[in-house]
């Protein structure tokens, strides 16, 4: 395995650490046993907005490279397939969602819809901006 890849993992680890302790000591109970306030803030908005964050800046960077590079080959060569894998990334992970509103009893409502459609249009929008970005090329090295 290749070592460069190992690290995105360590710094991901590394910093969780680092918020998972800082989110534990200046944390104050509250009602709820799942929620926590956080310099006045409530953890689950907090750790909403880290997530919206984080999601739009990898997105962005992601989008930047993929202007640059544009690493188009296999798209182009294998449309079929490359549209598959876009519909199959995209699919895949939000169905997820779907599965766990059904084992956990809860009723399908228009925000299940809305909340499918847009988790499946992130997954499928990231699985073309590593493709055009280059990570692909690199990480499948076929070149």
């Amino acid at each position: 395995m290749n070592i460069e890849l190992i690290y995105p993992a360590l710094y991901g680890g590394v910093i969780g650490l680092i918020l998972s302790i800082v989110l534990g000591i200046y944390s104050k109970p509250t009602a709820s046993k799942y929620s926590y306030a956080i310099f006045g803030t409530s953890s689950s908005a907090l750790l909403k907005n880290i997530t919206v964050f984080s999601a739009a800046f990898a997105i962005a960077i992601l989008a930047g490279f993929s202007f640059l590079i544009r690493d188009t080959e296999f798209p182009m060569e294998h449309p079929f397939l490359f549209t598959s894998e876009v519909f199959v990334a995209g699919l895949v992970p939000a169905a997820v969602l779907l599965y766990m509103t059904y084992v956990r009893g809860k009723e399908f409502t228009p925000n299940t819809a809305i909340d499918f459609t847009l988790l499946t249009t992130k997954f499928a929008l990231a699985q073309v901006l590593l493709q055009f970005s280059g990570v692909y090329g690199s990480v499948f090295n076929r070149y």
